[in-house]
């Protein structure tokens, strides 16, 4: 493949638009025409809070603060999944403390550079360059992405493009600056093997330098954190697999993208699609598409097979390379409309399909341009404000969402999602919802209303009475509840390990072979069933009691006919009832606890769990919940 700067262009017309023989003017206009695009976008969302993007600045201010570079004072934890990132942050929010301003103004720059370096990796020409580079700087959606690393990834995938086309010896270093961005650049090797299979030479030192440039984050993240990669690649594992973020693969989960980024129409991805169909048979070499499409294949298999969640700023490389592609279509085939386009030819066959690929184009580009101002998520920052005012500073809060209310909280933070605490990641992938509290006992907990499921050790709490609700919390759709004085962390550590064990019983039960013909379903750590029904299930040799709670579902409060609880032995000679309770329909409280002691039963005991009705089962909408066993120690 010969640089634009060698090819011979094949008529007048393309000599008139190749940038060699074109004024300065025209040639670099496109440059300055997407620098103010990039500008005014980036000022939109100068006020942005993303969640995501707070997690990282609250570690460069308790880097600055003289705290170390950690979430969490004393607490060593890498929850920075970009080391190149976190590098440029720190050194530029020394001068300047306001950490959302300097991101915002990173963010712009590498978003600018990323418009510059594929304009010039995809473009040959002065129009194909202004087209490619309006394009992507007018997407609403790269500016949703401002405060995390995704506008730097993008600048670097471009580089890497422009290196592949124009100076290959330059490529190993920038991926491996990429590589260092986000783990994912390590995928652009796939450009470097494409390299040294059409036989080019790299320079060694190239190759040394780009070795050194990925080794130093890890050998950095070794001597700080006692290892080489952050923790924040097992956590998004976790959550994928956990299934909480939808059925299915996650990735694949993208309907919110549409109704998002591209105004709730359908046919602007598929306008999208069709236009970069059209930019795959450009002028692009085949060699270099084949890079690229092996680049977002494998990129893409591993966010399927690891069950990445569907966070919006992982789509960034995709949509990028898309869009590139779609706008060079376009331009091409506007290139070609003018070059071959008569008076006796205006209206053919050509000049039609060209005139509908540029509305196609125009079509695309009104769905996606958004030039709304971009507002941090309010309720999330002035929660943040209220703990700060209202809590003391030595108080932990627990949530699932951490980023702006802990920025603007400054409390000790536990992220349920183990973003930035250790343990609690695996815990939510294996579904264990309650097991965080086994080393975490916070003064407070942050939850939603209703509760999302990653929440639902607060509602067990409570229902234990270890916590209570904070009554003058002022936020509709939030609740916060306080660890009563009275609880003792022992005692919180002690039921979450029950309910682990409980679990393992929990999720035989729905197909048990004791089970009799009922509605049986398991949310969390709750067993729903709609009487009459039962289940049995076999104690573990050492046990030697149960503690459980069972309940009328709110929705049925007062609606029921009266239903009743009995756990029986069951005993060759003859069962025996060892528990028996009935909730009448005017009983206010529809949630009770029980222990039951059963020493005098031998090892693998089996026990039935049966709900009846005292009349009639309309409305007979149950719950055994917390049934955990107390092993003999």
């Amino acid at each position: 493949m010969l640089p634009t700067s060698e090819r011979k262009p094949d008529s007048e017309t393309e000599t008139h638009l190749t940038p060699s023989s074109s004024s300065a003017v025209t040639r670099y206009a496109w440059v300055g025409v997407s620098a103010v695009i990039v500008c005014f976008l980036a000022y939109q969302a100068r006020d942005q809070q993303l969640d995501d993007a707070m997690i990282y600045l609250r570690y460069f201010r308790n880097f600055w603060a003289g705290d170390g570079l950690v979430y969490n004072e004393g607490v060593w934890f890498n929850g920075l999944s970009s080391p190149l990132f976190s590098y440029l942050m720190i050194a530029l929010t020394g001068p300047f403390q306001n950490f959302i301003l300097v991101a915002t103004v990173l963010s712009g720059i590498s978003m600018f550079g990323a418009v510059v370096a594929l304009a010039l990796a995809f473009g040959s020409s002065a129009i194909q360059r202004t087209i490619i580079s309006i394009t992507l700087a007018s997407f609403g959606y790269f500016y949703n992405t401002f405060g995390l690393e995704t506008s730097l990834f993008l600048f670097l995938i471009g580089s890497s493009f422009c290196a592949y086309r124009f100076k290959p010896n330059w490529l190993p270093i920038i991926a491996a600056f990429a590589f260092i961005t986000r783990g994912e650049g390590m995928f652009l090797g796939f450009l470097i093997l494409a390299d040294i299979y059409r036989s080019r030479r790299i320079p060694s030192l190239s190759i040394l330098v780009a070795f050194l440039i990925s080794c130093t984050p890890l050998l950095v993240n070794w001597a700080l954190y006692g290892q080489p990669l952050a923790e924040t690649a097992g956590a998004k594992t976790g959550q994928g697999q956990s299934g909480l973020w939808g059925p299915g693969i996650p990735f694949f989960q993208t309907q919110y993208l549409v109704d998002w980024f591209f105004s709730g129409k359908s046919f602007a991805v598929v306008s999208l699609l069709l236009l970069a169909t059209k930019g795959i048979f450009s002028s692009l070499e085949k060699l270099f598409m084949i890079s690229i499409a092996s680049f977002l294949i494998t990129l893409a298999t591993f966010y399927v097979i690891f069950y990445i969640p569907n966070y919006h700023w992982y789509y960034a490389p995709f949509f990028y390379v898309l869009l590139g592609l779609a706008a060079l279509g376009v331009a091409d085939t506007m290139e070609n409309w003018v070059k071959r386009t008569t008076a006796k030819s205006f209206v053919s066959s050509g000049a039609i399909f060209s005139a509908a690929v540029v509305a196609t184009y125009a079509a695309l580009m009104v769905n996606i341009i958004s030039l709304d101002k971009r507002q941090p998520f309010q309720p999330y920052v002035d929660i943040g404000k209220w703990l700060n005012e209202h809590t003391r500073p030595s108080s932990s809060v627990a949530m699932v969402e951490i980023g702006a209310v802990g920025w603007h909280s400054e409390r000790t933070i536990i992220d349920i999602l183990g973003l930035v605490n250790p343990y609690n990641a695996e815990y939510i992938g294996d579904l264990e919802l309650h097991q965080w509290l086994t080393h975490y006992q916070p003064d407070y907990i942050l939850t939603h209303t209703p509760r999302w499921p990653h929440e639902v050790s607060a509602e067990t709490l409570l229902s234990l009475e270890l916590y209570a609700k904070v009554q003058d919390f002022p936020f509709p759709g939030y609740e916060l509840i306080k660890k009563n004085e009275d609880a003792r962390d022992t005692e919180i550590a002690f039921i979450a390990e029950k309910i682990g064990q409980s679990q393992i019983l929990l999720n035989e039960i729905v197909d048990a072979e004791g089970a009799r013909p009922g509605y049986f379903e398991i949310k969390g750590h709750k067993l729903y069933a709609h009487a009459p029904s039962a289940f049995r299930i076999t104690l573990p040799e050492a046990s030697r009691s149960i503690d459980l709670m069972y309940s009328i579902d709110e929705r049925a409060k007062g609606q029921h006919f009266g239903v009743c609880f009995a756990v029986s032995a069951i005993k060759e000679t003859a069962d025996s009832e060892i528990f028996n309770d009935c909730i009448l329909p005017a009983d206010q409280r529809t949630t009770r606890q029980a222990r039951l002691q059963i020493e005098e039963l031998e090892g693998d005991a089996e026990l039935e769990f049966e709900i009846s009705c005292m009349t009639e089962c309309s409305y007979a909408w149950t719950s055994w919940d917390l049934i955990y066993i107390d092993l003999a120690k």
